[in-house]
């Protein structure tokens, strides 16, 4: 069944235009503390039964949510809907193997396609008929060295996820989209791993495959000094980062601020697009920056962040 996307673009035209821009985040960064939940209600409806701004994750989520159901219940076409909520599933397993290996209770988030049952019996290894996918998943996350320590896990999940994300994609637009957001993922890890004692692991399991810069590079790249790396940049589809100020000094929170307006940048145009899925996923690329947006905000006014720092983060993902 081929998915119709207008209705599904009209409707996220109407809600885009209640959507906070960047003169509000602005404003609620130097708003009190004692005013900031009112104001952060004015956009953020999952936020009308949040009592307390100490609960703040959970007025983000039942947003995000609410959202996210609202989309699904538009879709028609069940690869689409796959696309769109699968991902949660492999969240969930992660999740549930992360917190076993911890000992503590595993969350849940009921938009993925298997309910919290099914879950919980694919982590044991007795769920039946799962689908293909999912059983491959948890067979990497079963072969993840648990030895080594959660990152092995993170990995061997991540890296399962996103080679879901590619194989499920509706669309080219939509897998050059996964294709970036492994890009970037990867530049993350680069930059985080070259600032800490996690060196050894240059040609491990850490590099998420899929994207522009394959594996071999990265490896080849994490031998050479940081700033290698920056200038081999500049001959990419990803220049622009370098071009913007992207390199050994930038504080990674800086640097994951930028690669997450650059995304944005990079999927603009789809935007503006009427048949095809690309105007869903920059809509809710737009909502998970401004979630971002939000949690940085709220954090640095509870722990009295100078209002500098949060509108600095707001120029960094609101250029």
């Amino acid at each position: 069944m081929s998915q119709d996307y207008t209705y599904i673009v009209a409707r996220m035209r109407a809600l885009e235009a209640s959507m906070p821009d960047r003169a509000w985040f602005q404003r609620i960064a130097r708003s009190p503390v004692d005013s900031l939940l009112a104001s952060v209600r004015e956009y953020f409806h999952g936020f009308e039964s949040v009592a307390s701004l100490d609960d703040f994750e959970s007025g983000i989520e039942a947003g995000k949510g609410e959202i996210l159901a609202l989309l699904c219940s538009l879709v028609t076409d069940p690869a689409v809907e796959l696309f769109l909520r699968g991902v949660y599933d492999f969240d969930n397993l992660l999740h549930r193997r992360k917190a076993s290996i911890l000992g503590r209770k595993a969350a849940f988030n009921p938009f993925g396609i298997l309910d919290e049952e099914t879950v919980v019996k694919a982590e044991s290894g007795s769920a039946a008929g799962l689908p293909a996918h999912i059983k491959s998943y948890m067979e990497k996350l079963g072969a993840a060295d648990l030895s080594a320590g959660l990152e092995k896990v993170e990995y061997a999940g991540e890296s399962a996820r996103w080679e879901f994300l590619l194989a499920a994609s509706p669309s080219p637009g939509a897998r050059s989209y996964v294709s970036c957001r492994i890009d970037l993922a990867n530049i993350i890890t680069f930059a985080r791993l070259k600032r800490t004692s996690m060196r050894g692991d240059s040609h491990g399991g850490v590099w998420i495959a899929g994207g522009e810069i394959d594996r071999q590079t990265l490896m080849a790249m994490f031998k050479e000094p940081e700033d290698a790396f920056y200038t081999y940049l500049e001959f990419t589809s990803h220049r622009s980062l370098p071009a913007k100020g992207l390199g050994v000094g930038t504080p990674l929170w800086k640097a994951e601020a930028m690669c997450r307006a650059e995304l944005l940048e990079r999927i603009g145009g789809a935007k503006y697009r009427f048949f095809d899925i690309m105007p869903v996923i920059h809509h809710l690329e737009t909502r998970e920056r401004d979630a971002h947006l939000l949690r940085a905000v709220i954090l640095g006014r509870l722990a009295g962040l100078p209002e500098k720092s949060m509108l600095e983060t707001i120029e960094t993902m609101m250029p």
